[in-house]
C-alpha cells in the first residue's frame, strides 16, 4: 500500500512540474503577446458582433485618444465616428462576419479621434473562432493611411498646380514667341524695303561713273572715277547680301527652277572674277564630272550666288597657286524615262590662308567671320556665307568646310537638281584650265 502511495506521490509531482512549465510558458507566450499587441503600430481591436469593444491595444488608444477602459462594453463605431453619422455599412459586414458569410472584409473609413482629429484607417476585419456556445469575436485590425493620403493629395494637388503653371509659361512664350517673330518680321520687311532704296541710287551711281570713264579724262581724273565705281561696286555687292538675308529672313526668297547649263554658270562667273584673280596670277581650275554635261532644272542664280561667294573668298584669301572648282554628282534617282533626280556636290578648293578648327564652327553663322583682324584687312560683312548655307538648304543640301591653318581650305555644298536625258549640250567645259 506504502509502495502505491509513493508510485503515486511520484506521478503527481511528475505532473505538477510538466503542469509547471507549461504554466511557465502560457506566462511567456502571454507576456509576449501583450508585448506584440502594445508596441504593434497598427490599431488591434477584438469587439462582439454588436460592435461593442472587447480589448484595445496601445496603439489604439494613443491614436483614437479612448483608454481601453472607457470604451469597454461600448461601440467602437459611434465612438469614433463623425457626430450626426452611423457606420451602417461597417455594422452590416460585422453581422456579414458572424454569420459565417464572409471570412475577412476589408474597408476604409475616416476614424475621428477623442481630441477630434481626424485618420485615414484600412480596416481588415475577420472572425475569431472559439469553442461552440461561445460569443463569437470580431477581430478588426487598423492601418493609419493618414499621412500617405496625405502624401498624395499633396502631390495631386502640386501635380494640379504644376500643370497649371505650365500651362500659363506656355501660352507665355507662344506669346513671346509670336512677338518676337511679329519684329523680326517687320525688321526683315523694313531692311528689304531699305536695301531697295538704297540699291537704286547706288545703280545709278555706277551706271554714271561708267558713262564719265567714256569721256575724255586724264589719268588722275580717271584714278578717281575708279576709285569711286570699286566703292560703288563694293557697297552694292554688300546691299544685295543684306536684302537676300532679309529676304530669307522674312521668308520671302523664292527659289526659280528653270533649265541652264552648268558650263554656262561657271564661264559667267570665270568672266566676271577675271580681273580679280589676275590681279593675283592665280590659276582657276574647273573640274566637271562628264555626267553633268546635259542640261539641268534647277535655280542657277542661287547656283551661281554661293559658287561666287566660294570662289570670291578663295581669290580674296589666296595670294598664290590654284583655285579648283569641282562639280560631282554623289546620288541618282531616276524617275520617269526622260529625268533624274541627282544631288550634287561642288567644292573651290584654295591654297588660301586656312581656318583654325575653333573658328570652323562659326563660320557659317549670319555675320560671322574667321576674327577680327580679317574684317579688317578683307572687307565684308559675314552673311555670305551664311546666305550661302540657306540657299544651300532651300535647294536640298547642305554646306561644309575642311580647313587646316596654313594649308588652304575647300569649301563645299550639295544642291538636287534634275538632268534631262534626251536633249544633248549645246557646249563642253571639262577639265578646263585656265591661266586668268
Amino acid at each position: 500500500m506504502s509502495f502505491r502511495l509513493e508510485a503515486l506521490e511520484r506521478e503527481v509531482a511528475a505532473h505538477a512540474g510538466e503542469l509547471q512549465d507549461m504554466l511557465h510558458r502560457i506566462s511567456i507566450e502571454r507576456d509576449f503577446n501583450e508585448s506584440l499587441l502594445d508596441t504593434a503600430q497598427v490599431i488591434i481591436l477584438t469587439q462582439s458582433v454588436d460592435g461593442s469593444v472587447r480589448s484595445l491595444n496601445r496603439y489604439g488608444e494613443l491614436l483614437t485618444g479612448w483608454s481601453e477602459t472607457e470604451l469597454l462594453g461600448k461601440c467602437f463605431i459611434k465612438a469614433t465616428s463623425y457626430p450626426g453619422t452611423v457606420g451602417t455599412e461597417t455594422q452590416q459586414a460585422l453581422q456579414d462576419l458572424a454569420t459565417g458569410k464572409h471570412k475577412h472584409i476589408q474597408r476604409e473609413s475616416v476614424l475621428m479621434s477623442k481630441p477630434g482629429e481626424k485618420y485615414e484607417i484600412t480596416w481588415n476585419h475577420s472572425r475569431l473562432y472559439g469553442q461552440e456556445g461561445e460569443t463569437v469575436m470580431i477581430l478588426s485590425v487598423g492601418i493609419d493611411h493618414t499621412e500617405r493620403k496625405r502624401a498624395e493629395q499633396d502631390l495631386l494637388n502640386l501635380n494640379a498646380s504644376l500643370e497649371i503653371r505650365v500651362e500659363e509659361r506656355t501660352f507665355e512664350l507662344e506669346q513671346a514667341k509670336l512677338q518676337a517673330e511679329t519684329a523680326n518680321q517687320a525688321k526683315s520687311e523694313f531692311l528689304s524695303n531699305m536695301s531697295h532704296e538704297i540699291r537704286t541710287p547706288m545703280n545709278s551711281i555706277i551706271g554714271m561713273a561708267h558713262l564719265v570713264r567714256r569721256t575724255g579724262l586724264n589719268p588722275k581724273q580717271l584714278d578717281y572715277v575708279g576709285k569711286i565705281d570699286h566703292s560703288a561696286q563694293h557697297l552694292l555687292r554688300l546691299i544685295n547680301e543684306m536684302l537676300d538675308f532679309s529676304k530669307i529672313e522674312a521668308g520671302k526668297l523664292k527659289l526659280e527652277v528653270l533649265d541652264f547649263e552648268l558650263d554656262t554658270v561657271l564661264e559667267n562667273i570665270s568672266s566676271q572674277l577675271s580681273e580679280s584673280a589676275a590681279s593675283k596670277c592665280l590659276r582657276l581650275i574647273f573640274d566637271v564630272d562628264p555626267d553633268l554635261s546635259r542640261p539641268l532644272r534647277g535655280d542657277s542664280l542661287r547656283l551661281y550666288q554661293v559658287l561666287l561667294n566660294y570662289i570670291s573668298n578663295a581669290i580674296k584669301f589666296t595670294d598664290q597657286g590654284e583655285i579648283i572648282v569641282r562639280a560631282r554628282i554623289i546620288e541618282n534617282n531616276t524617275f520617269g524615262t526622260d529625268e533624274k533626280d541627282m544631288l550634287v556636290h561642288l567644292e573651290v578648293q584654295a591654297s588660301g590662308i586656312g581656318i583654325s578648327a575653333e573658328q570652323l564652327t562659326q563660320l557659317f553663322q549670319p555675320f560671322h567671320q574667321a576674327n577680327a583682324s580679317t574684317t579688317r584687312k578683307y572687307g565684308g560683312t559675314g552673311l555670305g556665307l551664311a546666305i550661302s548655307r540657306q540657299l544651300a538648304e532651300m535647294m536640298g543640301g547642305e554646306v561644309g568646310v575642311q580647313s587646316q591653318p596654313g594649308n588652304g581650305s575647300t569649301f563645299w555644298f550639295t544642291a538636287r537638281l534634275v538632268r534631262h536625258q534626251s536633249r544633248l549640250r549645246l557646249f563642253k567645259l571639262h577639265h578646263l584650265s585656265a591661266w586668268i
